[in-house]
């Protein structure tokens, strides 16, 4: 990983605007965040908070450390995350029993490609159990929300839909439309 990398990244992630102005749905089915920790930890870019010439507090990401894996490696590895880590599938229904075979399918799937292509990914075998473990410890209880379907069924507390009516035509006062139209 060099600067330039770095700096890409720098430039992908935004600050907390998006969670200031978003919906408690959006909140829960948005997993950018929780991908891009992994994909920084995979590259060994740090996260850090610096203030900055105006005493303003300030996101910077820097390479702390060695990669992981090489660019395919982490490419590779992170579409794997990716298939099990996003808003369609946390929308699932497993049984206790399915859900444990899902997470052994994939964590198999996982654990065969990388020590398959680990030369091909650079990945040093003192890396490899922990890659897999900081990956299923966000896999885990992510998928751990299809589980008896408590996931959709929480989503009624979720959203809340209110509708407000205006009865002035019944009244006969009119109502007034978009660019100076107006219905009676």
């Amino acid at each position: 990983m060099n600067e330039e990398q770095a700096q890409r990244i720098n430039e992908t992630f935004s600050n907390n605007d998006g969670y200031a102005n978003s919906t408690a749905l959006k909140l829960r089915l948005d997993t950018d965040p929780v991908l891009n920790r992994i994909e920084m930890n995979l590259r060994g870019i740090q996260h850090k908070i610096v203030i900055n010439k105006a005493g303003e507090p300030q996101e910077k990401f820097e390479v702390d450390g060695e990669s992981m894996a090489n660019d395919i490696g982490v490419q590779n590895i992170m579409g794997m995350v990716r298939s099990m880590v996003n808003s369609q599938v946390v929308q699932g229904n497993f049984e206790e029993e399915e859900y444990g075979l899902y997470l052994c399918r994939q964590r198999k799937a996982l654990v065969t490609d990388m020590m398959t292509n680990l030369h091909r990914y650079d990945i040093d075998i003192q890396n490899y159990n922990g890659i897999i473990a900081m990956i299923f410890q966000v896999v885990e209880p992510f998928i751990s929300r299809t589980k008896g379907n408590k996931e959709r069924e929480s989503y009624a507390n979720t959203i809340v839909s209110h509708e407000s009516s205006n009865n002035s035509v019944r009244q006969g006062k009119g109502v007034n439309l978009p660019f100076g139209s107006h219905a009676y």
